[in-house]
Parts: structure tokens; sequence; C-alpha cells
């Protein structure tokens, strides 16, 4: 699939996804889990936890023109990338694409290359009190406040609160939710043990843009989630994005 074809889905809020199944607590340990949206190009396939290492520096398909400008200075030039670990080194260098339209694309690459990146560092959990069922966690991410008053994407989550004009959901693991100013796609990537206390975590990776707003509006953000107990409400562990 060309990367085009993954634009046309992006900004039409459409994903297929495969379901990543809710797991239970027993006596054995829940393995780590992935879902094959993880990928930032589909020329990456994981058979283990362990693949997502060599994966940082495998290939994709198509490779992307960018923009770079380095130490703020006036000149700007260009570069192509086509892995991880390339795009990585330039992040914070990163100043556009040669198609604006292919921004968001570069920003969803990006966070699903760090993504498969913290699945490198997930174990196997002991309980997990988080349901998988993304429709279900909306309630709760619409109560979430980002780090500080100080965060300018703080709110990032705050358009939820509005009754949901529409909710479509491609499998349990991903859901566009959109209300009358903003539209939200929400996927679940992956699933582990991020802090070692043996209670799954999940990695989600949202998109949200105004719905009056143009394909290049929008902002995504990676998050590494968590529910300490049946009671509790989600909890941010960390969040991950482009580097400044």
């Amino acid at each position: 699939m060309s990367r085009k074809a993954v634009s046309r889905i992006y900004f039409a809020l459409v994903l297929s996804v495969s379901a990543v199944t809710n797991a239970i607590s027993n006596d054995t340990a829940i393995a780590v889990r992935w879902d094959e949206t993880i990928y930032p190009d589909n020329a990456l396939k994981a058979a283990s936890t362990k693949d997502f290492k060599t994966l940082l520096d495998a290939n994709w398909h198509d490779a992307m023109s960018v923009v770079v400008r380095k130490d703020k200075g006036p000149l700007s030039e260009k570069s192509r990338l086509q892995n991880c670990r390339q795009l990585f080194g330039i992040e914070r260098y990163l100043y556009g694409t040669e198609d604006p339209t292919d921004w968001p694309i570069l920003m969803q690459s990006l966070l699903r290359c760090k993504a498969m990146e913290i699945m490198t560092r997930l174990q196997p959990s002991k309980v997990s009190y988080v349901n998988m069922d993304v429709q279900s966690m909306v309630p709760d991410l619409a109560k979430l406040r980002l780090l500080s008053d100080s965060d300018p994407v703080r709110t990032f989550f705050s358009g939820l609160k509005e009754k949901a004009t529409e909710t479509k959901c491609f499998h349990k693991d991903s859901c566009r939710v959109v209300t009358k100013k903003d539209a939200y796609l929400l996927s679940l990537v992956g699933a582990g043990d991020y802090n070692g206390d043996g209670i799954e975590d999940v990695i989600l990776i949202a998109g949200s843009r105004p719905v009056r707003g143009t394909a290049t509006s929008g902002l995504s953000l990676g998050f590494v989630m968590t529910r300490e107990a049946p009671d509790k409400p989600l909890k941010i562990l960390s969040r991950f994005e482009k580097a400044n």
C-alpha cells in the first residue's frame, strides 16, 4: 500500500485493524501483545517482541521526502527517510515535507516508530484492569488532564466531553469519535507491563483535528496508560510525540 493510500485513510479517519483481545487476570503471565496498526509501514512485521528492535532499522516500502532545518538557521535542506532510526536521528530538525499533506502522515509514522521502541521494553503482566474496548475508555479519556496547567496540549482529550455525533469502531481497539467540533481517531496498538509493577499498561495513539479544520490542522500524540485497580481512573504513565 502506498503512503498516499495511507494518507487518504488517515485524512478520512478510517483505519482497518485486527482486534487486540482483552486479557484477564489468572495464575499465568499475560503476554505482551500488539496490533497490526503499530507498524509505520506495511513492509514491517514482528513475530515476537524481540523483532521490534530490528524493525527500527528495517526499511519501509516507501521513502518519504522531508525538509530539515538545523540550528534554527534560515537554511533548510531536503532529506529522504526510509526507516525509524533515520527518523529518530533528525526528528528535532524536521521542518516540513515536500508535500504539505504528508506532514500528518509523517507524524503518525513517528508515533508508531516510538510505539515500536516502547514495545522493546514491555514485559509480561500479572494482572490487567484496562478494558481494551476503546469505546468504553472514552468517558475516562475525556477526564484526563495532561501533565500540568502550562502544558499546551493539556486539553487534548477535552473535546470528548461533548456528545458524540458519530462513533464508528473498526474493531474493539480502534474507534473514530466525532463531536460537533472535533474528530478523534483512537487506536490501542500494544499492551504489556511498562513500569515493572506487574499491571498491564496500554499504548494509545490518538489523533484529533477540528471538524471544520483542514487535513493538516490535526494533532497526534502517543500515550502509555494504565488503570491501577478496577475502580481507579485511567492514568498516563508517559506521553510521546515529536522531539523539539
